[in-house]
């Protein structure tokens, strides 16, 4: 049964206006669990442009409409099941694409879903924000919020460059969703060269490119089947 498909309003600001970052403790999540390559059902589902990933009991899938680069060559995806520290369990698939060095990614997708959770929708957001002001260069990173409601936020992350790696940054699109004791986060990252925000030439995503994810990540189709294990 599909309980939550609809187009939530948005607007798109890519100025990426300056906010200020609420600072507050990270989750982290655990180094154990599940990892493996997907074959056939992954390359079936990819094949459709559309990707409906469940969670272990198979009671709830977050359906949504994956990035062209997917179908591409150097395209590597992974799915991971685990227990985070506070208990919670959680679970996600990875699609990315790279360059020559299979390890380091320079586009990336992801569908997460964590079981159990109490805490409203701005916390994960705040969340989120705080590891990008942790390995970011503060001065420069910019934070645009597209959309905010009790069921789901959408905003990007204009990210220039990294403190560690001042020659390489990143532009994100993030949709989360809160229905019953589920997170849902779906995402899309890009990677690349330091950019100017000033100068669009240097940016790692283009318009068209953000556009687009804003627009699909927007509207996910959640699914859900009450009582099955």
């Amino acid at each position: 049964m599909t309980i939550f498909n609809r187009a939530i309003p948005y607007s798109l600001n890519l100025g990426f206006e300056r906010k200020n970052v609420r600072i507050i403790s990270l989750f982290i999540l655990s180094t154990t669990g599940l990892v493996f390559l997907l074959s056939s059902l992954l390359a079936s589902s990819l094949a459709a442009k559309n990707l409906t990933f469940w969670n272990p009991s198979n009671n709830i899938g977050v359906e949504a409409v994956i990035p062209d680069w997917a179908l591409e060559k150097k395209v590597v995806s992974k799915t991971e099941n685990g227990i985070k520290e506070d208990g919670k369990l959680y679970s996600n698939i990875k699609i990315y694409q790279y360059n020559d060095d299979p390890s380091i990614w320079i586009k990336f997708f992801s569908i997460q879903i964590e079981e159990g959770v109490n805490d409203p929708i701005r916390v994960f957001k705040d969340i989120q924000l705080d590891a990008y002001v942790n390995y970011c260069y503060r001065e420069s990173l910019k934070y645009n919020l597209v959309k905010e409601t009790n069921e789901q936020i959408v905003f990007n992350i204009f990210c220039p460059e990294y403190i560690k790696n001042k020659s390489t940054g990143e532009i994100a699109v993030f949709s989360m969703v809160r229905f019953k004791d589920y997170f849902v986060k779906v995402f899309q990252q890009w990677r690349g060269e330091k950019m100017l925000a000033n100068d669009r030439s240097t940016w790692v995503a283009n318009d068209a490119e953000l556009i687009e994810a804003i627009k699909s990540l927007s509207s996910l189709n959640i699914k859900f089947e009450e009582g099955k294990k």
